[in-house]
């Protein structure tokens, strides 16, 4: 285990190699991020929206074992019909499921993108960024808020009220167990605006430090995703305010803060973007086999 902090940069990594040079003595490391060294995990059921995904790095099955690990979240598309959806409820629904499939085949979530490091012997640390385009961020940032601001009409949490509204009035016997399901996604998707996926599973993963040792930075455990999101909404990508303007300038003012703090957002989009892919199965299998 080997952690890494570098400006506001807060990572924890595994070691997957480590050669040395007979001749120069040199040592080279492989490292890998600690959160990703649980893989592969077996799935509960096929990435919600694979099928709108585009390319062969777009991600869906990493971000699902992610997922998985986490939150161990039940088959969505085995939720029950929910008969007592009113006409009006079905078309958030629809709007909420129309909005998830849009989004599941934007450029943004689907091309390769991260952050990389490379430190040679008696060198600077070197950092890269693959980040979309401010096109396709932009569009992706526009189409995300509309699932995931609650001022919006089929976010979802407007969603998730009328599917509960629904649920309330199924016989008593088939209540609990709905309810009990839409509270698990809706557990999760609370877990992940206060903390990143990454984080989570890399604390539930990282080893035990001993007493005497101090317990390292886990990955991006200093970033607030809902609050770092809103900072790169108002301040930029879709609305401008002056305080959050101020902000961001803040966040991005070295090289290797920009390129977290940019890597960090995108991370932040995705995977909550993927449970709300997941709940949009949720609820096409509440309205039934028609939608």
């Amino acid at each position: 285990m080997l952690s890494f902090e570098w400006g506001d940069i807060q990572k924890l990594a595994k070691i997957v190699t480590n050669v040395v040079n007979p001749l120069t003595g040199e040592r080279t490391l492989k490292l890998v991020p600690y959160e990703n060294s649980i893989q592969p995990v077996p799935l509960n059921f096929e990435p919600p929206l694979i099928e709108h995904a585009v390319g062969e790095k777009h991600g869906f099955r990493h971000h699902w074992e992610l997922l998985t690990y986490a939150f161990s979240l039940p088959d969505p598309a085995a939720f029950p019909v929910l008969p007592e959806l009113t006409a009006d409820d079905r078309r958030v629904l629809k709007r909420y499921s129309q909005m998830c499939r849009q989004l599941a085949g934007y450029s943004a979530l689907n091309e390769e993108s991260g952050m990389y490091f490379s430190h040679k012997h008696g060198g600077e640390p070197e950092i890269t960024l693959k980040f979309p385009s401010p096109e396709a961020f932009g569009g992706t940032s526009v189409a995300f808020r509309q699932l995931h601001s609650g001022e919006d009409s089929a976010s979802f949490d407007r969603a998730k009220g009328r599917l509960m509204k629904a649920v309330k009035l199924l016989p008593a016997a088939e209540q609990d167990k709905a309810t009990k399901l839409v509270a698990q996604w809706a557990k999760a998707r609370g877990a992940l605006i206060n903390r990143m996926l990454q984080t989570i599973v890399c604390e539930m993963v990282a080893p035990p430090v001993p007493p005497d040792r101090e317990v390292p930075p886990f990955s991006y455990a200093n970033i607030n995703p809902q609050k770092l999101i809103l900072t790169f909404n108002y301040g930029d990508t879709i609305h401008f305010s002056e305080d959050e303007e101020a902000n961001l300038s803040t966040l991005l003012e070295t090289e290797q803060n920009a390129c977290y703090y940019k890597h960090s957002v995108l991370s932040a989009i995705t995977n909550l973007s993927h449970l709300y892919f997941g709940f949009a199965l949720l609820a096409e299998a509440a309205m039934g086999p028609s939608v």
